[in-house]
């Protein structure tokens, strides 16, 4: 009986021991030094907090989106902005206490067309170029 009790009592401190040092992720261990990043996908901005949050929260704390605040999701048509997906990316932080670090504010890749080109698909003069720049920024 003595032995069953000291044997449960040993297990029963082991598996605390462990369960504390699993819950412990990168972002914890190196917490004060440097932030620990990830890039999210906007498939995973589009799948719900709760899911992916214990993992994500555990091992990261600074947030790039891949795409999501790229210009093709800002701005997809002209005049139009959604936020939607990079107010997530955001939310996905904030629940993490976590930092948002911006990526590649424009770029060729993920830029509609329309920005390059008038109604008939020729390409746009300089200057339209460039008020249609100033206008995403």
């Amino acid at each position: 009986m003595l032995s069953r009790l000291i044997a449960s009592l040993v297990l029963a401190c082991l598996l605390t021991g462990c369960a504390a040092n699993a819950a412990a992720g990168l972002a914890d261990k190196y917490n004060g030094h440097f932030l620990i990043g990830t890039a999210v996908k906007s498939s995973e901005l589009r799948s719900t907090l709760p899911a992916m949050s214990a993992p994500v929260c555990r091992e990261f704390n600074a947030f790039t989106a891949e795409n999501a605040m790229k210009w093709q999701h800002i701005q997809p048509e002209p005049g139009v902005f959604s936020f939607a997906m990079a107010d997530q990316l955001i939310r996905i932080a904030e629940q993490c206490n976590g930092e948002v670090i911006g990526h590649t504010l424009v770029w060729h890749q993920q830029t509609p067309d329309w920005v390059f080109q008038d109604e008939t698909g020729k390409a746009v003069s300089r200057e339209e170029l460039l008020a249609r720049l100033r206008e995403h920024i």
